[in-house]
């Protein structure tokens, strides 16, 4: 199932725009932030605590997960922030858990 990921402002990834089809692979220098695109998609999908991710200087961070014939995932964590956008409907405040709409996108 392909599908786009856009993040901003997680740990040194000020922004990224990946589109990813088939089998992918990230490939670069050390400390370019290729684990960091895992950590952030990996955090959607599990609303990683905490918010020691978001970029030095930044207030949240963003990651964006659209499905090329499903639906749009949104996750906006930080200081102040703790919420999921799921095709425009908004889940916020959601503590700790991920939104059960969100989960049913089937993505673990």
């Amino acid at each position: 199932m392909p599908f786009r990921v856009k993040i901003e402002n997680y740990q040194s990834i000020e922004r990224a725009d990946l589109s990813v089809e088939g089998f992918t692979v990230i490939t670069g220098p050390n400390n370019t932030g290729k684990s960091s695109v895992l950590r952030a998609v990996s955090g959607l999908f599990e609303n990683q605590r905490g918010h020691s991710f978001v970029r030095h200087g930044e207030t949240n961070s963003t990651v964006e997960v659209e499905f090329e014939d499903g639906p749009t995932v949104v996750w906006e964590k930080g200081k102040t922030a703790n919420r999921y956008t799921l095709d425009g409907k908004v889940f916020d405040k959601v503590g700790s858990g991920v939104p059960e709409e969100v989960q049913e996108v089937g993505i673990r």
